[in-house]
């Protein structure tokens, strides 16, 4: 179940881009850049799990926005094969590296998250697989409602109309390049945000971890469940995973 609330994360943010008409299959390729980003700094450097986890995020973020400016240009299929080809450099990347992201081996025997202490009313430790859960289950449905809270707003409706008719959107004055780079840069930070809840549920990270059949899998669970709402990428992804 920890697993699938992971995935539906990562659906969903697969969708959340595909709402400005872009189809994306590197979506694994930045859930890798959190999860590594995170386990290096955690593993490698000593440091602390929660400053890591936004570090990572942060990282994904301005990584997304690089890539996005430049490849938000092309359309369709070009965009498609761009991003195909994105998430298999940055596996290839992470594989390549040896310090401190392991190389090929990756990074084993991850300590879990550290200990979340609220000042003068107490703290949760994340030992057990019960704990990682609740852990998931609180920061993917955090996700999916702040990107269901979007796509709701006068945003989302430019979004759709982006992705109906990008040329007229553009001639009634909606800027689609800013529009469309919101959305992509929103949903790489949520996959990053997916990649490091995978670290803390499996304890380990390889570039095997990410490739290009996960990424090929969010798009199926948007396909299954549907794309007219954030609804369908979580039926699907509750569907496949449990068949």
């Amino acid at each position: 179940i920890t697993l699938i609330f992971i995935n539906t994360l990562l659906a969903v943010s697969c969708w959340f881009i595909m709402n400005t008409g872009q189809v994306t299959l590197g979506h694994a390729g930045f859930a890798a850049i959190g999860a590594y980003i995170s386990a290096a700094l955690i593993a490698k450097y000593g440091i602390n799990s929660w400053l890591s986890l936004f570090l990572a995020i942060g990282v994904v973020g301005l990584i997304a926005f690089i890539i996005g400016y430049i490849t938000l240009r092309i359309k369709g299929i070009y965009f498609i094969v761009a991003t195909l080809a994105l998430g298999e450099v940055i596996r290839i990347i992470f594989g390549a590296w040896k310090e401190p992201f392991g190389g090929l081996t990756g990074i084993m025997n991850l300590s879990p998250p550290g200990t979340l202490r609220i000042p003068f009313f107490f703290s949760i430790e994340f030992t057990s697989k019960i704990s990682i859960y609740y852990l998931t289950l609180i920061f993917s449905l955090f996700g999916i409602i702040v990107m269901y809270r979007i796509d709701s707003s006068p945003i989302g409706l430019i979004f759709q109309g982006i992705r109906q008719a990008d040329e007229l959107a553009e001639n009634i004055g909606i800027n689609i390049m800013v529009y469309k780079l919101k959305a992509f840069v929103i949903g790489c930070i949520f996959a990053g945000l997916g990649g490091v809840l995978y670290t803390y549920h499996v304890g380990a990270i390889q570039p095997s971890s990410f490739t290009i059949v996960q990424s090929t899998n969010y798009l199926l669970y948007v396909a299954v469940g549907g794309s007219a709402n954030i609804f369908g990428p979580i039926l699907g992804t509750f569907t496949l995973n449990i068949l």
